[in-house]
């Protein structure tokens, strides 16, 4: 074989192995990288300590729907945490929400504000940040609302008060005609208790928390 040929396997081979290990690096990327898909509700969540707040109340036809698709998402988010995390949702939110749209340098006004809290740790934020991707994405025929957003919360509550955590999405519900209850969740009694006791502290939580909130 002569020097060019020698040359030309040479180099043959080197290109063989770049490309090796270029395969094998991207498979082991691979192996990483989510599948293709939309995300849900809750891997959209971005912590904050500041909660968007936003006036106005849809009526009519518009109340209606846009009532509607709040629950829905807010349900469907829901389904995807644990009974325990549930309760805690909806009860800061409740605090959050009522005490911070009955603040009259809040409720006196008809545009956009921040609602910012003093000290809020991680679980304070990812609460809050909670609270805004669902009034971002409960909607439908009207801008976002806060009053829509408190009103569903309030709905969600008094439901899991009675019937316990959410464990079917909103449109399987309706269209299979089931209703959700304690005993198809598992959720004994004192369990039960439990829950709306830990929904009850952090609706105090979330109280304060807007009670001391700095309007911007």
């Amino acid at each position: 074989m002569d020097f060019r040929s020698i040359s030309i396997v040479a180099v043959m081979s080197a290109a063989l192995i770049v490309l090796k290990r270029s395969r094998d690096k991207m498979a082991v990327m691979a192996r990483y990288l989510p599948p293709s898909r939309t995300p849900t509700p809750h891997e959209l969540i971005t912590y904050s300590d500041s909660f968007v707040y936003c006036p106005g109340r849809p009526t009519g036809y518009a109340g209606y729907t846009d009532y509607t698709a709040m629950a829905c998402e807010m349900n469907d988010c829901l389904v995807g945490y644990s009974p325990q995390e549930q309760f805690q949702f909806v009860g800061f939110g409740m605090g959050f929400l009522q005490s911070a749209l009955q603040r009259a340098d809040i409720s006196s006004r008809d545009e956009k504000c921040f609602i910012t809290v003093h000290d809020a740790s991680e679980d304070d934020e990812l609460r809050i940040g909670w609270l805004n991707l669902m009034q971002k994405i409960g909607v439908d025929n009207a801008p976002a609302s806060s009053a829509n957003l408190s009103n569903a919360i309030l709905a969600a509550a008094r439901h899991m008060q009675k019937d316990g955590p959410y464990m079917m999405k909103f449109w399987d519900k309706f269209h299979s005609k089931e209703a959700e209850s304690v005993t198809k969740s598992g959720t004994s009694p004192e369990n039960l208790e439990a829950l709306v006791e830990l929904m009850g502290q952090l609706e105090e939580r979330g109280r304060q928390l807007a009670l001391g909130a700095r309007i911007s």
